[in-house]
């Protein structure tokens, strides 16, 4: 078929095919898009498998937009995961793009959100380092985003301690709970 999963393009045409999931890709998004609330998931579904398609193809693959686009597609679709993993591609296979510093802010936002903190200090850093930085956002903006991933951090050490502490407490209380079962069943053995 045509349009099916097993379309190969025309082998008469150079990068039919990267062409046709780049359009199908794209269509469905702008389908998405224009009905707003009233849209069909499914054309963002279709969008992000036509994304991961037509991303296999050099020609597409090449692209950085490309690659945002397909990111946004699943930040629609509430995959952050998979949005943060295109972002991470996108930033290790293009590290001197210019818009770069977006992108990273793209991906420390989206581990922020899937409570990856230090991966999220990280890239928030890496950004902040640099003197340009995507409007409409300042360096201050940045600023308090590191504290609130600051914030977050020792939040997530302050319990993890207390559960460590309370794990300790409970196993010292188990200790000493079979302890003195011990001594009763000796006593009860007549061994001591």
């Amino acid at each position: 078929t045509r349009f099916g999963a097993g379309y190969a393009g025309d082998p008469e045409v150079p990068n039919s095919e990267a062409n046709f999931w780049l359009s199908f890709s794209r269509a469905h998004y702008k389908i998405w898009a224009r009905d707003g609330i009233r849209a069909e998931r499914i054309h963002l579904n279709r969008s992000a498998w036509g994304w991961e398609k037509a991303l296999t193809h050099v020609r597409v693959a090449c692209d950085v937009g490309c690659w945002r686009e397909a990111a946004t597609v699943h930040i629609c679709l509430g995959d952050y995961p998979r949005a943060a993993q295109i972002l991470g591609i996108l930033i290790r296979s293009f590290p001197n793009y210019p818009g770069l510093q977006a992108v990273q802010l793209d991906v420390a936002m989206l581990l922020f959100q899937l409570q990856q903190y230090d991966q999220a200090l990280a890239y928030a850093s890496a950004a902040m380092a640099t003197k340009r930085l995507p409007p409409p956002f300042t360096h201050m903006d940045l600023l308090f985003f590191i504290a609130r991933i600051c914030d977050e951090l020792a939040i997530v050490a302050d319990e993890a301690r207390e559960t460590a502490r309370i794990e300790r407490r409970e196993r010292r209380a188990e200790l000493k709970e079979q302890k003195k079962r011990e001594r009763l069943e000796r006593l009860a053995n007549g061994e001591e």
